[in-house]
Parts: structure tokens; C-alpha cells; sequence
């Protein structure tokens, strides 16, 4: 049975074997050979033509703080044309996208495998600038929680960090609406639309597994997904989104899902709200923080943003 307790290099094929992406693998450090790890998180850097990789700094540094406080197996990845991985970038993310979710897809397949005992897993999609965008548009179908590693599991997880939402016309070539309308179908998600994750039929592992890569959708969203929790993170310096925007943009992401946070006291926050029938929104404002988290206090401004939403959460 695989287990990685350092990072490891491991290539992901896509579109039938055409396509190969660079992947960095870990599990966490405390994980023994007889012990099932407690979920899966995939993380997607920013933009590969600006220099965005797996290696990335603000990626690796979520990557740790997964692995270590969540206890989760956690994958990185290059995009295409970056690092190792083949083909090349796109210039609407639209490649990227369908990548993600194939991505998703196969590291799911590979996480229940490895850890055939493992049951409950929590699993977190996330990404950092461009690949927050790109982590908004990944669809987790109900048929996932028909595999028994992730049955009765808690709601899929969303970390976007520095989401960027002041120039998502750049990053897509003047396709905004494609990444808006996916994201506002994310956070409207109910469980009459997206499915009950707790109600299923066992019908054996191959045969869900299955069903998982067959019902998982590109990024054109035709599926609606399940009910996810979605943490947003930025700062008040960020270069690239003013603070207007980001305003706006929480705004509007709030009016389509509430907070699963009944409030913050004193710095810190209190009891989760019950919120298992629909997708839920939290945005955390770094002050002082730019788009690249350059200062000690913004890196542990932001950890403590992520272990708090992280930590609250109860379905």
C-alpha cells in the first residue's frame, strides 16, 4: 500500500494518456503504515505563463498546513506547459479547468486504493490566485460519496486564496462569465439540487468508482455539485484586486451562500451554524497583506484564517 511521508514526484495521465501533468504527492508525517489517513486535498497553482508552479510558495505553504494540521494526503500539480507536465497553457483557463477536475477525478481513485480502510475522508479543494479561479469550477458529484472511503464524509471544502477577482477578464480572455456562473452555481448548490452525500447505495467500490468518473462534469457545469463549504482569503494590498472589488465580489458571493459562522469574537470564532442542506461562504480580510503574503504576520494571518473556518466546521 503506497504511503509518501516525503513529497513525491508522480505524473498524472489525462485525456486518455495524451496528456501528463506533474504532480507532487505527500501524506502526512504522523500517517504509519497501518493507520487511514483522514482525507485528500488537490491544490492548483497561479498562473502558469506568470511563472506559477507547484513549487510555488503560498501553494507549498498550504500544502504544509494541510498535511499537517488536517491530517491530509495532500496533491500538488502542474498545469500544462509548466514544469514537467506536457501540452501547453490556455489562454481562458478552460483547459486548466477541465484538467482540475480530471485531476480531482484520478487522485480520488488513487486516495481510495491506497487506503482502502479509510472512511469518512474529508476532501478539500483549493487553490492560490489564478488557481483559485480555477479550483471555483470543480464539481464534487454526488456519486463520489457512494465510495466508501468518502461515505458519510463532511462536505467538500473550497480554500481560494487571493481569488482574482480584479482581473479574472486577464486570466480568461474576456470570458468572466464563465468562471461567475460557475461560481455563484457552486454556493447555490442545495441538497434537492446537488444531492444528498449522506443517503446512499452501497453498490460496491469499482462500480461507484466508476460512476464517479463518468458522472464528473467539465467545467462548462452541467451538473450541479454538491453542498460545499467555500473559504475566501485576500488581503487588503493585494496588486491585482482593489479593495472595492473584493467588496463587491464577497458581496455578491454572500447573497448566494450564508456563512457557516454564527460570529467572530474577540479574534476568534464561535460554534458552527447547522448548514447541511446548501453550500455555505466565509471570506476572511488579511490587513496589510498583499497578493503574495510577503510578511511573517500576513503567512500567520492566513494560517490562522484557514485553521479557524477549518476547525469550525462540523458538517
Amino acid at each position: 500500500m503506497p504511503r509518501y511521508p516525503v513529497p513525491t514526484s508522480l505524473p498524472i495521465a489525462l485525456d486518455n494518456g495524451q496528456i501528463y501533468l506533474q504532480s507532487v504527492v505527500q501524506d502526512p508525517p504522523s500517517l504509519s503504515s497501518s493507520s487511514s489517513c483522514r482525507g485528500l486535498a488537490i491544490i492548483a497553482h497561479p498562473f502558469g505563463r506568470l511563472g506559477g508552479s507547484l513549487d510555488d510558495p503560498i501553494v507549498t505553504h498550504l500544502a504544509s498546513l494541510l498535511l499537517t494540521h488536517a491530517q491530509l494526503r495532500v496533491v500538488r500539480f502542474n498545469s500544462r506547459g509548466v514544469g514537467k507536465s506536457g501540452g501547453s497553457a490556455s489562454w481562458t483557463g478552460k483547459s486548466e479547468c477541465n484538467d482540475f477536475q480530471e485531476v480531482v477525478s484520478k487522485c480520488i481513485d488513487n486516495f481510495c486504493l491506497d487506503f482502502p480502510d479509510s472512511t469518512a475522508s474529508q476532501l478539500v479543494i483549493a487553490g492560490y490566485s489564478a488557481g483559485s479561479l480555477y479550483a471555483s469550477t470543480v464539481r464534487v458529484p454526488p456519486s463520489v460519496y457512494e465510495l466508501r472511503q468518502f461515505r458519510g464524509g463532511k462536505k467538500p471544502r473550497y480554500i481560494l486564496l487571493s481569488f482574482p477577482a480584479g482581473v479574472t477578464w486577464a486570466l480568461s480572455f474576456f470570458t468572466t462569465k464563465t468562471y461567475t456562473d460557475a461560481l455563484k452555481k457552486l454556493l447555490s448548490s442545495t441538497i434537492e439540487s446537488g444531492g444528498n452525500a449522506g443517503t446512499v447505495v452501497d453498490e460496491g467500490e469499482a462500480k461507484a468508482a466508476a460512476r464517479v468518473a463518468e458522472s464528473t462534469p467539465s467545467n462548462d457545469g452541467a451538473a450541479q455539485p454538491v453542498p460545499s463549504h467555500v473559504l475566501a482569503v485576500y488581503g487588503d494590498q493585494d496588486q491585482f484586486t482593489g479593495i472595492g472589488t473584493y467588496e463587491t465580489w464577497t458581496k455578491a458571493c454572500s447573497s448566494s451562500a450564508p456563512s457557516p459562522l454564527k460570529a467572530e469574537v474577540e479574534g476568534g470564532i464561535k460554534d458552527s451554524q447547522k448548514s447541511d442542506a446548501r453550500s455555505t461562504f466565509h471570506y476572511v480580510l488579511i490587513e496589510g497583506a498583499d497578493h503574495f503574503y510577503r510578511s511573517n504576520e500576513a503567512l500567520d494571518l492566513l494560517d490562522k484564517a484557514v485553521v479557524e473556518w477549518y476547525d469550525a466546521l462540523t458538517d
